[in-house]
């Protein structure tokens, strides 16, 4: 079912207000964000294990979460593009 040009708009400006709020915009790449390593505790010398699995599960989550809607924002231009 193809989407109209204003549900499609809709959509990316859903996405960018999503990426813009959760990830740091890349200065070297139009478009493309970010995402952050989570900092748990650093300043705690005693960080245990987990803290640092924590760190890492959490990384590839967010990772994951910014490539999905970077692919979702390119398939929207793309397909406004041929409106």
């Amino acid at each position: 079912m193809q989407k109209s040009k204003a549900e499609l708009e809709a959509r990316k400006a859903e996405i960018l207000a999503f990426l813009k709020k959760h990830f740091e915009s890349d200065p070297t790449k139009l478009g493309n964000f970010l995402a952050k390593f989570p900092n748990y505790s650093r300043s705690d010398l005693n960080m245990d294990e987990s803290s640092e699995v924590s760190e890492v599960v959490d990384y590839e989550r967010d990772l994951a979460i910014e490539h999905t809607l970077e692919e979702e924002l390119m398939k929207i231009d793309e397909q406004l593009a041929k409106d």
